[in-house]
């Protein structure tokens, strides 16, 4: 009785034979790094029969066109690397068992079990190009028959005068030049646009940034509303005479009550809250409040016409002479690009010994493309 072999691309040759390993370059398949083919062998005389291996490529191409390299060729599993042409790689498995008797060795007498194929399909039409030799080549003929008559049923070279003219993709193509969304009816965008011919974004016109660190697989953020920290303080307060005390205390002008500390607003800005702290706060009777006071220019500045906001931040201490501290959230207060803004006392005892005033801003900037 007789000895054969089994090739397949399936890991279970003996029951899924001659399985091919496709490679589908129409439907966007990359040559792999390697690819692996499985053999076995039955013995008809010997159900426990063992086996040696010899797998054959046939038809190889020259060296300068194709070379893929075979690993483990008399094994039963063959590992094959560098397939990198469009064509079909047959492959021929023979195998001896350990009873001395082996499979048919001639690759044109051995039954289909004994092949197995790598078919590349083309990249424009998915046709495959059958080995020398290969059987059951049918299938691949009358694909090509009908994508030839189907090349043949084209108009002939000719010279567009506008995109109606061509069949089928007219449409498509009017969208590429008509400047609407080049979206197919399925919202498929019919191109893209990458790399270095897109131009570099200026402070007058759209194009790409690069970004300044790796943010890996995360998706990069743009943003749109910077926070801004405002910080400063003060150790002594203008008496309105010409004077000062080192104390914080009400600083006014006239009636009007001038902030211990002042900002200039350049562009505009939305306040969310404030935090107000004195490093020491007096005895624990005494109450210090601040508010947020907004000056529409420098001349306003100058005379001392500052506008309290009415956004109260009381300061006690709990123990005498520690540092207290308050902080006013929820706001949204707009300042606008050349007013100026700060903190300052509106309510405090006339004989505190409040000292070392420290202050916080907290405000949100919208970055407008």
């Amino acid at each position: 009785m007789p000895v054969y072999a089994y090739a397949s691309s399936n890991a279970t040759p003996l029951t899924n034979p001659s399985v091919p390993h496709v490679i589908d370059l129409e439907a966007g398949d990359s040559y792999p790094a390697s690819i692996t083919l499985y053999g076995a062998g039955e013995d008809t005389t010997d159900p426990t029969a063992t086996f040696t291996f010899q797998w054959t490529l046939l038809d190889p191409a020259p060296a300068s066109v194709d070379a893929p390299t075979l690993a483990g060729a008399t094994t039963s599993t063959l590992t094959v690397t560098n397939v990198t042409a469009w064509r079909n790689y047959r492959f021929f498995l023979q195998v001896t068992s350990s009873t001395g008797t082996s499979s048919e060795s001639s690759s044109s007498a051995a039954r289909d079990q004994a092949f197995v194929t790598v078919q590349v399909k083309s990249e424009h039409a998915g046709l495959t190009k059958p080995a020398i030799g290969e059987r059951n080549w049918y299938t691949a003929v009358k694909e090509w028959a009908e994508e030839i008559d189907t090349l043949a049923e084209a108009p002939p070279a000719h010279t567009i005068a506008f995109h109606s003219d061509t069949t089928a993709t007219g449409a498509e193509l009017d969208l590429l030049t008509g400047g609407a969304i080049a979206e197919d009816s399925s919202q498929n965008a019919l191109h893209q646009h990458k790399g270095t011919h897109i131009p570099v974004a200026t402070h007058t016109a759209r194009g790409t940034v690069q970004l300044e660190e790796n943010v890996g697989t995360d998706v990069p953020a743009v943003i749109v509303n910077e926070r801004i920290a405002f910080t400063g303080g003060a150790d002594f307060t203008l008496d309105g005479a010409g004077g000062k005390v080192d104390f914080i205390r009400e600083q006014l002008v006239g009636s009007n009550k001038r902030p211990h500390v002042l900002f200039y607003a350049k562009e505009d800005l939305t306040i969310k809250e404030y935090n107000a702290t004195l490093l020491d706060a007096g005895l624990t009777s005494e109450l210090v409040k601040f508010d947020l006071l907004f000056a529409a220019n420098a001349a306003a500045v100058n005379t001392g016409a500052f506008t309290e906001q009415n956004t109260l931040a009381t300061v006690q201490a709990s123990t005498n002479y520690y540092t207290a501290t308050d902080t006013v959230t929820g706001l949204s207060l707009s300042v606008t690009a050349g007013q100026f803004f700060g903190i300052g006392v509106v309510s405090s005892p006339s004989n505190g010994a409040q000292r070392c005033l420290r202050v916080t801003i907290h405000a949100t900037r919208k970055v407008i493309a």
